[in-house]
């Protein structure tokens, strides 16, 4: 039960919206692919309310909570005190506010943010919103064929605060990078060492949307790459099969 939440609030952080229309009581809503609507229906399943609706004319499904302040209510207890993302605290605050102007409820608010930690699964929900795993091969002069094979977990975000939680959480050498390419902000990491400590973490905490196939693409490769398959030509060619096999 608590692993769930966790995992919601993190995806919530990355992915939800604390929703306060003009002239309306506040709102809540998940957005995701259609392919993924099988997610939404597990949140609603988990949180025993809601409704999930599908936007076919964009190709996508959202959950949400619109109307009803008993579940409103209930969702304000559920990340009072428990986010952990600056930019998603101060947007809580306000649709809060806005929500007890509407309607008075027993609620103190909690401005209190946590910090990311590797022991409860909110960077697992965070990273199924926001996070990215990659593979690729680049040249390599000391290598024997020529060949290194590199492994990647990456997250980006617009506002730099909760990646420098997450870097200190993970204990990166590497600075949060700023992304001139899309106006934002991102962590990675290729170090091996890194790596095993995030394959033990999603392993303990697994990913819940269709990212976990590419982390498990990735977690085997890390094998590959511990046991140096890509330095015999068999090897490599099956390396390379491995990531055409990723999904972009």
């Amino acid at each position: 039960m608590q692993r769930n939440l966790h995992w919601f609030i993190g995806f919530v952080e990355g992915y939800g919206s604390f929703v306060i229309p003009k002239n309306k009581p506040p709102q809540f809503e998940i957005t995701q692919h259609i392919d993924e609507i099988h997610l939404l229906y597990k949140i609603k399943s988990f949180l025993k309310f809601g409704s999930v609706i599908k936007r076919k004319e964009r190709s996508v499904a959202v959950y949400q909570v619109i109307g009803n302040y008993n579940s409103l209510f209930k969702l304000a207890h559920i990340f009072n005190g428990q986010l952990r993302c600056p930019k998603r605290g101060a947007q809580f605050k306000n649709w809060v506010t806005q929500l007890q102007e509407y309607r008075t409820f027993d609620f103190v608010y909690n401005p209190k943010l946590l910090d990311v930690t590797l022991n409860d699964a909110w960077l697992s929900g965070f990273t199924d919103a926001e996070g990215h795993f990659s593979s690729r091969l680049k040249p390599c002069k000391t290598s024997k064929l020529g060949q290194q094979l590199v492994l990647s977990y990456a997250i980006s975000q617009k506002t730099p605060d909760i990646l420098v939680k997450i870097k200190n959480c993970l204990t990166l050498d590497n600075q949060v990078m700023w992304d001139k390419s899309w106006n934002g902000y991102r962590i990675s990491t290729q170090s091996l060492k890194k790596q095993k400590i995030i394959v033990r973490y999603f392993n303990k905490f697994p990913l819940k949307t269709k990212k976990k196939i590419n982390y498990l693409k990735y977690a085997n490769l890390m094998k590959d790459k511990i046991n140096k398959l890509h330095t015999t030509e068999k090897g490599l060619n099956i390396v390379k099969k491995k990531i055409n096999k990723f999904k972009v």
